[in-house]
């Protein structure tokens, strides 16, 4: 019998080790946010990376006025894996925090058929799963990240249709939009920072995680660094902004991309692919110029690749718009 378990232990360990690749906080800007550029869902995509930034700042913000443990601080026993050793706090999860905004935004926006929570729901359960199984969150932690991942996905849809946001956004004069982005980012820079201080001056440092997670980890490495991630979101943010100003030639939502099912999807994959291959390249580029974690370098290629990896896919989205036109009319 134990053998049998063993083995049944062991055959999950790579459908888990897939969910924590897949549920990552990234995905938003480095998958989800190009497919939505890629099938001409423009305005889609920067509602979406607003949300998720915003999202993912306030957690940040969360974690460290609640500066929850860890399970493998905790328990030395706890098995550990390469993903294991994050260097932030633990309440709420970031990683289903970041799913749940980003897709529950998805469904409310689009008003998908409520057939979309059954699925949902299970990919949700994979992913605090994955998150309890790995020794990174406590349940209740990947429940608390799942309930503000729902609010923030709802009242984010919410936002752009009651409140007139979208077209603000979207067909607002340019200084209107320059404006609008311009309050977002700094009112969460001012909220960032402004925390981070705060607590300082009440004797509270906010990133006493960061020796706690070294202290505990015993795979010799650890991940997701608090600065780094912040960096990278900021640069998420900012690229989003100028995609949002700058008057392109592919501004609006087209209908299709291309004539044909099969050509269509030819072309999508075939964008993503050199999105990916070309933050792939300057990101191992940038690498060589850091330096050290948290470092100033290492801090402004994060910013960078968090930049380029919206206006890069908006970029390669519109150009791929541009030379199917013709054929497309003809």
């Amino acid at each position: 019998m134990a053998h049998l378990v063993n083995a049944l232990h062991l055959a999950e360990v790579p459908l888990v080790l897939f969910a924590q690749r897949a549920f990552h906080p990234t995905m938003a800007f480095t998958a989800l946010a190009p497919f939505l550029f890629a099938v001409s869902r423009r305005a889609l995509a920067i509602e979406l990376l607003l949300v998720f930034c915003v999202a993912d700042l306030s957690n940040l913000v969360i974690k460290w006025v609640i500066a929850g443990n860890r399970p493998y601080w905790v328990d030395p026993e706890v098995w550990q894996f390469p993903m294991t050793c994050e260097g932030g706090w633990g309440m709420p999860s970031g990683h289903m925090q970041a799913f749940s905004t980003v897709t529950y935004f998805i469904i409310f926006r689009t008003r998908a058929h409520k057939a979309w929570f059954m699925p949902h729901g299970a990919m949700c359960a994979l992913g605090a799963y994955s998150r309890v199984y790995t020794g990174s969150h406590f349940p209740s932690q990947t429940l608390a990240g799942w309930a503000l991942g729902l609010t923030f996905g709802f009242f984010g849809s919410r936002l752009f249709e009651c409140l007139d946001a979208s077209q603000q956004l979207h067909r607002g004069t340019r200084l209107l939009r320059i404006s609008y982005l311009g309050s977002l980012i700094g009112v969460l820079g001012i909220m960032v920072f402004g925390v981070h201080a705060a607590l300082e001056l009440a004797g509270l440092d906010p990133l006493t995680s960061l020796p706690l997670a070294r202290g505990a980890c015993r795979t010799g490495k650890v991940v997701g660094l608090i600065w780094e991630g912040t960096a990278k979101v900021f640069g998420v943010l900012i690229g989003t902004a100028a995609v949002a100003v700058l008057q392109w030639p592919c501004s609006k939502d087209a209908p299709a991309l291309a004539q044909g099912v099969l050509h269509r999807w030819t072309s999508v994959a075939g964008l993503m692919t050199a999105h990916h291959l070309l933050l792939d390249r300057f990101a191992t580029s940038a690498a060589a110029y850091n330096d050290g974690p948290d470092g100033p370098t290492t801090l402004l290629s994060c910013a960078a690749i968090g930049y380029l990896n919206v206006v890069l896919a908006a970029g390669l989205a519109c150009l791929l718009q541009l030379l199917l036109q013709p054929a497309k009319q003809a």
